[in-house]
């Protein structure tokens, strides 16, 4: 798989890439760069149900006046 390379300024393919869940729960791909060595993390997409919760976007209000 493929990442962008911080140090280089490159895309690269990843040298020993795993997959990982981050802390917040989204599924991400960490590796290492095959030139200079420095960790490397590409950011999958999430499902848009995932746990069973819908994601809802905001509503916008016509005619809200705040207090």
């Amino acid at each position: 798989m493929q990442a962008y390379c911080m140090k280089c300024r490159a895309k690269k393919e990843m040298k020993d890439a795993k997959s990982i869940t981050m802390k917040n729960g989204r599924p991400a791909t960490q590796g290492v760069c095959p030139t200079c060595g420095t960790k490397m993390i590409t950011i999958l997409m999430s499902t848009p149900c995932q746990g069973g919760m819908a994601f809802h976007l905001p509503v916008r209000v016509i005619g809200y006046a705040p207090l």
